[in-house]
């Protein structure tokens, strides 16, 4: 028994071994014995798995406290949206608490009593605003509370002049008691006020929020002086609200040329300075416009209206590329995106000061003429290329109006698109293109020189393109051949502008011009019922020589110009653009190929004629 054991011993051993292989037997019997013995099982190599690291668990982040949740709702961000709305609501309430006592206190012993109860008011805010910028150190706090203030102060003249009896003299006693005390205390809170927000430029401020809110002293007596339907006129309408629209604009103008004075170093603190700014003035300007809205609602009264919506709009239109060109950090995007959206919003107003002025003639031409005023003021002011382009446009727009209301147009759509595509049009455009051009050339600027001198071309591209209009559905001279005088004046002024224009575009646009003058002319009617016993031919060489000869003069001028200054300059554009002129003015009178040919046969006919062949080498020809 015992070595039938070893027996079994060894071959256990044996399919151990055999295990060890790689293979796998579920259960082995082994030879003499009666119970199968089970074998030890082994997993293949490939088929073990190894188990991932255990990650450890995410920990929980504790749960803020009351004071954390506080201390994070109250930063600066969140603090500005909610100051905007508390001020807003408070100046919304106070409105509805000046009316409310009026109603109340209308019949009361003492006259402004209203007015007074609400500069109390007001003095209360502007007093807790300066305890929470000295007392509690809460400077953003503080100057919200003072900026509330100073927006209540317009409303404080609305309450002290408005909402008033209108039957008080100016000899009243009340009255003078009211100006020589309300005015001088109303102007000491904004200076208060006002020195609190913006140490540095409270006086700007001041003349933007309190000009405007001494105007509505006079603006009421003017008003109550006025006979019935005078503000229906747009010329009454737009000179009283001048009053308010002046101390503003000088106020908001003088601080924009101090920020476009930093040019790329301004600051976010500058940038709030501009937005706070325009802010208060346009809000105490709208204060005193509320004014007017009692005593006109006409077409006239509106369209008066679009003239001082346009200076306001175009003085946010300056605030914001001030702004836009002054931020460039980064950090900074958000603010520099406020002022692209000033921009936005500046432009949006412009048109919609056209949409109310259209299609009263003179509504637009005011309209035009205020442009034209604000965009060179601003231009040059303010360093803005941009804004002295558009004063070229609203100068042509402007001589185009005040032509149609010298001739006394009717203010129709229909019409005055009709008299947009007229012949004088085209001069008066044209005439407004050869002044910017002169104007640009004596500027030392190079930028202001360049946006000048595209405004030109702009205009004089719109003069040639009514031109053209004219000359091709006018058919009774001398209309029809407008189109001839505007391309030569054009050509002319074009070789003029290569003098002080290094471009290639330039001389290009004035071959193009000689060109078409000179193809134009060529199929003139005009031309032909005056030459028509010339022929094409000869009239194809009359041409060249009118060409070149304006070429070599355009040398010449040239050529003297540059020895008069002493200096050496290239004359290669001009000489360019001539001999481009002058050859394609060629190539595109096929005439002209006839007349070489026709020039070449008589010549051979000639010399055949003069010897003693001539009569067989005729006939072969």
């Amino acid at each position: 028994d015992e070595s039938e054991q070893t027996d079994d011993g060894s071959a256990l051993v044996s399919i151990s071994e055999s295990a060890d292989d790689s293979q796998v037997s579920e259960q082995e019997t082994v030879p003499g014995q009666s119970t199968p013995v089970p074998t030890a099982e082994v997993l293949p190599a490939v088929a073990r798995e190894v188990s991932a690291p255990v990650e450890p668990a995410t920990p929980v982040p504790p749960k803020r406290t009351f004071s954390e949740v506080m201390s994070a709702f109250m930063e600066s961000r969140n603090v500005r949206w909610f100051e905007f709305i508390a001020g807003i609501s408070i100046i919304g309430s106070t409105i509805g608490l000046v009316a409310t006592l009026h109603v109340k206190l209308k019949d009361a012993a003492v006259p402004y009593l209203t007015a007074l109860l609400f500069m109390a008011f007001v003095a209360a805010i502007v007093g807790v605003g300066v305890y929470v910028i000295k007392r509690l150190k809460l400077p953003a706090s503080g100057r919200a509370t003072l900026l509330v203030g100073a927006l209540l102060l317009p409303i404080n003249f609305i309450a002290a002049t408005v909402l008033e009896k209108h039957d008080v003299a100016l000899t009243d006693p009340y009255f003078l008691v009211a100006i020589g005390l309300g005015v001088p205390a109303l102007g000491a809170l904004g200076w208060v006020a006002l020195k609190h927000i913006n140490r540095d430029h409270w006086v700007t401020y001041w003349i933007a929020l309190m000009g405007p809110s001494f105007a509505q002293v006079i603006v009421k007596r003017v008003v109550e002086a006025a006979n019935p339907g005078a503000f229906d006129s747009v010329w009454n309408v737009v000179g009283i609200m001048l009053l308010p629209l002046i101390p503003m604009v000088t106020g908001v103008g003088i601080h924009l040329k101090k920020m476009a004075q930093l040019g790329q170093d301004m600051t976010r603190d500058d940038a709030y300075s501009v937005f706070e700014l325009l802010g208060l003035g346009i809000f105490s300007v709208c204060s005193c416009g509320f004014l007017l809205f009692h005593f006109g609602t006409d077409q006239n009264f509106v369209g008066g209206l679009a003239t001082p919506l346009l200076i306001i709009a175009l003085t946010v239109l300056a605030g914001g590329m001030i702004v836009h060109k002054g931020i460039v950090g980064e950090e900074l995007a958000v603010v520099r995106t406020v002022g692209s959206w000033l921009m936005v919003t500046g432009g949006a107003m412009a048109l919609l000061s056209i949409v109310t002025a259209w299609p009263e003639v003179n509504s637009m031409l005011l309209v035009a003429a205020t442009a034209l005023v604000v965009f060179i003021l601003f231009g040059v002011f303010l360093d803005m290329p941009l804004l002295m382009l558009s004063a070229v446009v609203a100068g042509a727009i402007t001589t185009w109006l005040a032509t149609l209301s010298i001739t006394a147009v009717r203010s129709d759509t229909r019409v005055l698109i009709d008299y947009f595509f007229w012949g004088p049009n085209a001069i008066n455009f044209l005439v407004c293109s050869v002044i910017a051009g002169v104007v640009g050339s004596f500027l030392k600027s190079v930028d202001h020189k360049r946006s000048l001198f595209l405004g030109a071309g702009l205009i004089c591209a719109i003069s040639v393109v009514i031109a053209v209009a004219v000359s091709v559905f006018e058919s009774s001279e001398p209309l029809s051949n407008l189109a001839l005088v505007v391309f030569m004046l054009t050509a002319i002024g074009a070789f003029c502008a290569i003098a002080k224009v290094k471009h290639h575009a330039i001389w290009m646009v004035a071959a193009g011009l000689v060109l078409a003058f000179w193809a134009y002319f060529t199929h003139s009617p005009w031309i032909q019922n005056y030459i028509i016993d010339i022929s094409s031919t000869r009239f194809e060489v009359l041409i060249h020589g009118v060409t070149t000869t304006l070429m070599v003069a355009v040398i010449g001028l040239k050529v003297w110009e540059s020895r008069l200054s002493g200096e050496q300059r290239e004359d290669s554009p001009v000489v360019a653009s001539g001999t481009f002129s002058t050859s394609m003015t060629g190539l595109l009178q096929v005439a002209t190929v006839s007349m070489i040919g026709g020039l070449c046969l008589t010549f051979l006919k000639t010399y055949l004629a003069q010897h003693e062949f001539a009569t067989a080498s005729l006939m072969m020809m």
